[in-house]
């Protein structure tokens, strides 16, 4: 199977499934320090209606950089319903 990358417009809405069909499925997320830029941080707490502040203390862990020792916000990885 050809694996293509299909341009996406930037105003346009689309789905995604995660499921082991995806030919890409577990590859964003086998790394569970998922990085965060300020523009995620923006849209997610957005998304949830609550403060950035209330996202960051509830959702991130916070951390100096490897080597750079600048700030990483990380995604607290979710745990699965049991």
């Amino acid at each position: 199977m050809e694996n293509r990358l299909i341009p996406l417009d930037p105003n346009a809405p689309f789905r995604f499934s995660c499921s082991p069909e995806a030919v890409c499925f577990n590859e964003c997320c086998r790394d569970l320090n998922q990085a965060l830029t300020p523009y995620d941080v923006l849209r997610l707490k957005r998304k949830l209606g609550i403060s950035s502040q209330h996202f960051l203390q509830q959702y991130t862990r916070r951390h100096a950089g490897p080597g750079s020792g600048l700030p990483v916000v990380t995604l607290i990885p979710a745990t699965p319903n049991v």
